[in-house]
């Protein structure tokens, strides 16, 4: 398979470019530089498959480097690189050592670049057709056990975690569809632990584990935790049916279409409720551009819905500040002036060249669940 996006980030100019030669060849998209601090840089602006990362680079390391990409980007598969057999400090030497993790040792043999690149896309793609991904928390090793058994024979991909402070340092890594969290935990307890998974990935879905009914879920925290949604909880003992319904059941939640509607003006705001209230959308409204972004860097919307004339950020730049943070989402703008507003060519290249949705004021009726529809390619 070609076409895949790699970052390659060492600071010898030769190396380099040997490496961008012989992916380029092979057909794949390949951008180069020469540290860490670019290479942050260069994520922030686009999506990386692969990035290979030199250990030894002045002032950031390799592994600064990739503890850093992996917070912003993670998603992206890393590849440590090194021209020593043996890695002096403890926290390279542990990540080199581990199995399942991806290194290159230098110089490379013929060949060796080009294996390692279909290795890592082939198991991504093989992850994904796999099944959704969980974490479950908990202290108590045979519990975990016992979880992770069940859920990886009905294809899940799951991950454990031993702590809190483990777990959340895990979903800052990885993209995680559930989390299961047992109440009572030493260091950071249940409800702490679902506060900080939130925070840091708001569309991951918690479910708190717990031995007694009345053993500490307050239903105000829990209210706070899932901003009124729906809460789901396991009780112990518990049965497989039972852990595996729950699972259903908060999967299905997931697969629901999110929305996002920005338009500052509020009588428009209740149009968009009103149309899109009939389907079964997870619809949110923004009423500036800057409100809106800050809700597409904690939440992945399917669809944003921009009206093109508002005060400070406009639509288009508003547009533009979203695709940063939220590449796939697909943009319809919307707007009173049938002309002067919209910008095919610009519009275009922000949907990545697919096709350009726009709507004008007054709507009439259906028009917006229609437009909705056909972007989602229902």
């Amino acid at each position: 398979m070609a076409g895949e996006k790699i970052l390659v980030v060492d600071d010898i100019k030769v190396e380099r470019i040997a490496f961008e030669e012989e992916l380029t060849r092979e057909g794949y998209e390949v951008d180069t530089v020469s540290n860490g601090k670019d290479a942050l840089r260069m994520i922030e602006e686009k999506s990386y498959d692969i990035i290979f990362i030199d250990y030894v680079m002045p002032v950031m390391n390799g592994m600064a480097t990739g503890n850093a990409i992996g917070s912003i980007s993670p998603d992206s598969e890393i590849v440590l690189m090194t021209g020593k057999v043996y890695i002096s400090d403890r926290e390279g030497e542990k990540f080199f050592r581990k199995e399942g993790n991806y290194y290159l040792y230098k110089p490379l043999e013929e060949g060796e670049l080009l294996k390692i690149t279909r290795e890592v896309l082939d198991r991504r793609e093989a992850e994904r057709v796999a099944g959704e991904r969980i974490l479950i928390v908990d202290d108590v090793l045979i519990e975990v056990t016992a979880f992770e058994e069940l859920l990886s024979r009905e294809g899940y991909l799951v991950d454990i975690a031993l702590s809190g402070e483990k777990a959340v340092e895990m979903v800052k890594q990885k993209k995680y569809d559930i989390v299961f969290i047992d109440m009572v935990m030493p260091g950071m307890n249940g409800i702490e632990t679902c506060k900080a998974v939130k925070e840091t990935s708001p569309d991951t879905i918690s479910i708190l584990i717990t031995g007694l009914r009345n053993s500490g879920i307050v239903d105000k925290e829990k209210e706070f935790i899932y901003e009124g949604g729906e809460i789901h909880s396991l009780y112990k003992p518990f049965k497989e049916d039972a852990v595996l319904e729950v699972v259903r059941s908060a999967l299905a939640k997931l697969e629901t279409k999110k929305i996002l509607v920005i338009d500052d003006v509020l009588i428009e705001v209740t149009a968009f409720e009103e149309a899109l209230g009939c389907e079964d959308y997870q619809v949110d409204f923004a009423l500036s551009g800057k409100e809106a972004v800050k809700m597409a860097e904690k939440k992945r919307y399917d669809i944003i819905f921009i009206d093109l004339v508002m005060p400070e950020m406009n639509g288009i730049e508003t547009c533009k500040a979203i695709k940063k943070v939220s590449p796939d989402s697909i943009p319809i703008f919307f707007t009173g002036k049938i002309s002067t507003d919209i910008n095919d060519k610009e519009i275009e290249f922000m949907n990545a060249g697919g096709e350009v949705y726009y709507l004008y004021k007054p709507f009439e009726e259906g028009v917006i669940l229609e437009t909705a529809r056909k972007a989602l390619g229902l």
